[in-house]
């Protein structure tokens, strides 16, 4: 750029007729002609003050709104309602469980209940309460055989598959097997519902069930069951569940031979010596027997 002072006076006009003509002639000139030329065809765009100062006072005095963020709690609410439920089950479930008891061959078990009642629970037994509910209901179911020492308060119930019984305050003995039932009365009374029969037992008073026939009530001795101290006794009962009860005390397993399980034995066996019990049972019907090993033996007639 050789001509400054021209080009600065050109664009402020202040060249005289000479120097225009002059710089006219130069190559500053004709560079600079269409940037002036372009430049006169913008306008200024017009600004109103006194409308933009009352825009910004209008601005300034309006109240400042504070960003809200919306959170959407339905899905929480939601997850919330699921947990209470599963947390309010979950207690209810564990306060109305029932407790179970179960023996299982060779094996007896004590149970006290939440009243001070006692359970003496047989081998191959399971008993059942629920001791939320037992200071209104004093009920239990039982598969098996149990003896009952109950204390005086409400009535006591004692289900089974095949009757019910029930009583106040009383000592008493239910035995329920396959095909067999049987109630001892040892103290008090109890009522029995079976084979829709109500029966009422005293002190010193049974009644069997066998294959769904009542035998009848029928008096018996004693103060409690034998096999409370290892002894069990049969009072012609079928064979075949003296056959059964010896197989749960000593957990082993009996295979008969032609012998007639349906016959009635009278008698008992001890607890503590498999082969005396052994004998014990099969002497009085004239049956042999052969051990085979600790867990089996074979009865036969010859």
């Amino acid at each position: 750029m050789e001509n400054k002072d021209l080009i600065s006076k050109w664009l402020n006009n202040e060249l005289d007729a000479r120097e225009l003509e002059e710089f006219k002639k130069t190559s500053d000139y004709q560079a600079y002609k269409p940037i002036v030329e372009n430049a006169s065809k913008f306008k200024r765009p017009q600004f109103d003050e006194q409308k933009a100062l009352q825009d910004l006072k209008a601005r300034l005095s309006a109240p400042k709104e504070t960003p809200v963020k919306k959170l959407n709690f339905s899905k929480y609410y939601k997850i919330a309602a699921v947990l209470v439920v599963i947390i309010s089950s979950g207690i209810f479930f564990l306060m109305n469980r029932p407790e179970v008891i179960t023996t299982q061959n060779s094996e007896i078990a004590v149970v006290e209940l939440p009243d001070n009642s006692v359970v003496k629970l047989n081998a191959d037994s399971r008993l059942k309460y629920r001791p939320s509910k037992w200071e209104k209901q004093r009920k239990l179911q039982l598969e098996g055989e149990a003896f009952f020492e109950v204390e005086k308060g409400k009535k006591f119930t004692v289900e089974t598959d095949q009757g019910e019984v029930s009583v106040l305050g009383t000592k008493f003995n239910v035995k329920d097997r396959k095909d067999y039932f049987e109630v001892y009365c040892y103290k008090g009374a109890v009522k029995v519902n079976v084979s829709n029969r109500e029966i009422i037992l005293q002190k010193g008073s049974s009644v069997k069930v066998v294959a769904g026939d009542v035998l009848g009530v029928k008096a018996f001795e004693g103060n409690n069951p034998g096999w409370t101290v290892n002894e069990s006794y049969f009072d012609a009962v079928p064979f075949i569940q003296v056959v059964t009860e010896l197989e749960r005390q000593f957990d082993v397993k009996i295979e008969t031979r032609n012998v007639d399980l349906s016959q009635r034995f009278t008698g008992s066996f001890s607890h503590k010596n498999k082969e005396i019990a052994l004998k014990a049972i099969t002497i009085p019907l004239k049956i042999e027997y052969k051990i085979v090993s600790a867990q089996k033996v074979i009865l036969y007639e010859e």
